[in-house]
């Protein structure tokens, strides 16, 4: 799949920069960031456990991060390359402003893949760690490797010539200097019609049901899901998930004693009596039909049963005859949603309360068991890792732009393109609405539950980037003019195209891996793309400098004090972004 992307991306890089050198730097950024970044995940590996996982989101966030940062740095060192009198000084300018950006756009992604290791559960740990890899990789090299590169290259990253000046219209964004006009005429306007969409897109979020999807868990065209298949028209679905029941005397008494076998038989019986549950295999199961005074007559005399049967006593009973084991198999009409409900059941049991078992302890795992432990511990400390990544982003953003409505609004407009996101997961993975389209065999009726922690984690700070792109160059604008309508205009339009560009890009990154055939990489790319696609042509374009030209110079308070004389400078100023380049350094790209 990896494979197949690389040229789409390079054809999209093409059209962005209307040139072929311009657009191999991002492609070798991102294929260098993937690299170290899957060394380090080796390294670490050595150390702890890594989920597999980590190798499908270190390539997604390598190349989408990667290729993101070095759009940028590109797109600002070719636009500081008309103006200024060296390569060298086009590239001192560019890590001025681009590399400045590109730590703080880093900076906020780091913070979820930060809050993922607090859960203290393998999977998030090592996805988070991973994620600090790849993002701390590309930010090194969009700053450090790029920057040194461009100023080697200066105008010839521009080549061919041919192609760049026969596109070089698309290059100073005169539409979208007309489109950000528009909205500084009708903010309200943009607000509300981008407002509503988004909240539309975000209602089916409020249906969004954790747990276990009931199709398309295992890939059909492998062995394990034909195998699955085969099982499932036998009628035997459920004997490849058995919920795996422990139970252990802590009073160190023999479960194979004649009273510790009623009391198994009647916990058997408790279980068995669970309309979702077909079979239960144990010590005192072991056929249908068997009276338990049989079972306690087999038992009799333990050394002989166990060389009659040593694999019953090995499946069954432990070496030192204190704990036993049950195998309960569910029937094939429970979904596997469905079986985590079967598991809170089945420990509902008060097995203490039983008749002979009452210094027993019961232990209840397996694949569902375990998913539903899983669940429940995600679940609990998903508040926790909502309220770090939206405060520590919301302190450093208040931190680069010394406001409070900036990092407010943005975290707010990034929760909604967040909510979005769950909203489509939701229609398209658990409702099947349009589910064909990803190979899906009908509606999953439930989401895993890694999917909407991780699209969080990650989405917030990769939807943040488009945020810090935009407001970093306003910012720059508006200190320069102090008009914050204007610098709203030309920071929207001096990054339109790059924020598009680069958008474009991260779909296709994430987009293609919605089609993998994995259902939880499914559905946390499908979140992904829709979160980045959502962000970029409604938040970042309308939504945002629609709020920006709504609140005035309560952008920047308390940070801005209007200096005097401000009213003669207001509006006299133009963006250099606006203004044709000098004819002869237009037609003479020397270094």
């Amino acid at each position: 799949m990896e494979q197949r992307l690389f040229p789409l991306t390079i054809l999209l890089l093409l059209v962005a920069f209307s040139a072929l050198v311009a657009a191999l730097a991002p492609i070798a950024v991102g294929f260098i960031a993937i690299t170290v970044s899957l060394g380090l995940v080796a390294l670490a590996a050595t150390i702890v456990p890594m989920s597999i996982f980590v190798l499908n989101l270190t390539t997604m966030i390598g190349l989408g991060v990667g290729i993101d940062y070095s759009l940028l740095v590109v797109t600002r060192f070719r636009e500081e390359l008309e103006y200024a009198e060296s390569r060298l000084e086009a590239a001192r300018a560019t890590i001025r402003t681009a590399s400045r950006t590109v730590i703080t756009s880093g900076g906020t992604v780091m913070i979820g893949f930060v809050a993922l290791m607090i859960v203290p559960l393998q999977e998030t740990r090592s996805i988070g760690l991973a994620g600090l890899f790849v993002v701390a990789t590309s930010i090194a090299l969009s700053v450090t490797f790029l920057p040194a590169v461009l100023a080697i290259l200066g105008h010839h990253v521009d080549q061919p010539l041919w192609l760049t000046r026969r596109l070089r219209r698309l290059r100073f964004g005169r539409g979208w200097n007309r489109y950000a006009r528009a909205v500084a005429r009708h903010p309200w306007r943009a607000v509300a019609i981008s407002g509503a969409l988004i909240l539309a897109l975000a209602l089916p979020a409020l249906w969004l049901r954790i747990g276990l999807p009931v199709v398309n868990w295992f890939p059909t065209d492998t062995d394990s899901g034909r195998g699955l298949a085969v099982l499932q028209d036998m009628g035997h679905g459920g004997a490849l998930r058995p919920l795996k029941i422990v139970v252990g005397m802590t009073d160190g008494s023999q479960v194979l004693d004649v009273d510790r076998l009623r009391g198994l038989r009647a916990l058997s019986d408790s279980i068995r009596a669970n309309p979702r549950v077909a079979q239960v295999r144990g010590m005192v199961d072991l056929r249908p039909g068997i009276p338990l005074w049989q079972y306690v007559e087999l038992y009799g005399d333990t050394a002989k049963a166990r060389q009659r049967m040593p694999d019953v006593f090995r499946t069954f009973l432990s070496h030192d005859g204190t704990a036993t084991m049950l195998d309960v198999v569910l029937r094939d009409s429970v979904s596997l949603d469905g079986s985590l409900e079967a598991v809170r059941e089945v420990r509902h049991i008060a097995v203490r309360r039983l008749p002979m078992l009452g210094h027993a302890r019961m232990l209840i795992g397996g694949f569902s068991a375990s998913n539903l432990d899983f669940k429940n511990k995600v679940l609990g400390l998903f508040p926790l890792l909502v309220v770090l990544v939206l405060g520590a982003t919301g302190a450093v953003l208040a931190l680069v732009f010394h406001s409070v409505l900036v990092p407010i609004k943005a975290v707010v407009m990034n929760t909604l393109s967040v909510s979005a996101a769950f909203g489509m997961t939701v229609v398209v993975f658990q409702w099947g609405i349009g589910g064909s389209l990803f190979g899906l065999a009908g509606p999953t009726q439930a989401i895993f539950v890694i999917s909407p922690v991780l699209v969080f984690a990650i989405v917030f700070g990769l939807s943040m980037d488009y945020e810090v792109f935009l407001l970093s160059r306003i910012k720059e604008e508006f200190d320069e003019q102090h008009d914050n309508d204007e610098a709203t205009v030309n920071g929207l339009t001096a990054t339109g195209a790059t924020i598009t560009n680069a958008a474009m890009i991260m779909i296709l990154v994430f987009g293609a891996f919605a089609f993998a055939r994995v259902m939880a990489v499914q559905m946390i790319s499908f979140g992904l793309a829709v979160a980045v696609l959502l962000d970029a042509s409604l938040i970042r374009v309308a939504m945002v400098p629609g709020v920006m030209h709504l609140a005035g110079h309560l952008n920047w308070w308390p940070g801005y004090r209007r200096p005097r004389g401000s009213d003669r400078r207001r509006g006299s100023g133009e963006s250099r972004l606006l203004r044709a380049p000098a004819p002869d350094r237009a037609a003479n790209p020397g270094p």
